[in-house]
C-alpha cells in the first residue's frame, strides 16, 4: 500500500509541475514591418504605446495546462511588448513620446474545441480618436488537450501578430500618419 502511495503521489506531483507551459517569444511580423516601413519615411512622428485589460499572466487549458506568456509577463505586457518591437525596428518607437497609443484589451481569450484565439480592444490614438479591432485567429482542432494546449501556445505570437497587424492598418491610424508626413 506504501508503494502504492507513493507512487501515486509521484504521478500527481509530476502532472502538477509539468502542466504549466510559455507561449513562444514574440518574433517580428513581415507584413507589419514593410506597413511600418512606409510609415517611417516621416521623421517626425514617434510612439509610445500603452496597453491595459485584465493583466491576466495565466490561462487555463482544458482544466490540465496553464499557459502562460515568458518571462512573468501578463497576456497584456506581452502584447505591448510586441507592438514596440515592431516600432523599435522602424525608428518609430520613444518611450517618452507625447504621441501615446493606448489599447486597452476587452477580451483574449481561446477555444480548444473550435481552435481559435481572439484579442479585441479598443485603440485611441494621440489625437484622441478611438476604434476597436478584434482579431480572430483559428488553428487545427486537436481532440487530446496536452497537444491541444500546445497548439494554444504555439499560436499565440500568431494573434497578437494580426491584431498588431491590424491596428496599423485601420484607416484611422493611416491617416494620423498621413497627417504627419513631411
Amino acid at each position: 500500500m506504501k508503494i502504492f502511495t507513493a507512487f501515486l503521489l509521484f504521478l500527481i506531483s509530476t502532472f502538477l509541475i509539468s502542466c504549466s507551459s510559455q507561449v513562444q517569444r514574440y518574433s517580428l511580423n513581415p507584413e507589419v514591418q514593410f506597413i511600418l516601413k512606409d510609415y517611417s519615411k516621416n521623421k517626425n512622428i514617434k510612439f509610445a504605446v500603452e496597453v491595459s485589460g485584465e493583466n491576466t499572466n495565466k490561462k487555463l487549458c482544458r482544466l490540465a495546462m496553464e499557459i502562460s506568456p515568458p518571462d512573468n509577463k501578463t497576456f497584456e505586457k506581452y502584447i505591448e511588448d510586441a507592438f514596440i518591437a515592431e516600432l523599435k525596428l522602424q525608428n518609430l518607437y520613444n518611450r517618452k513620446s507625447g504621441q501615446v497609443i493606448k489599447i486597452d484589451i476587452s477580451k483574449l481569450d481561446f477555444d480548444t474545441a473550435k481552435g481559435f484565439w481572439i484579442i479585441s480592444g479598443d485603440v485611441t490614438l494621440p489625437n484622441g480618436k478611438a476604434f476597436s479591432i478584434t482579431e480572430m485567429y483559428v488553428f487545427s482542432f486537436i481532440y487530446f488537450a496536452d497537444q491541444a494546449c500546445r497548439e494554444v501556445m504555439r499560436t499565440f505570437p500568431n494573434v497578437v501578430q494580426d491584431f498588431i497587424k491590424e491596428i496599423i492598418k485601420h484607416p484611422d491610424f493611416v491617416s494620423y500618419i498621413k497627417k504627419y508626413r513631411t
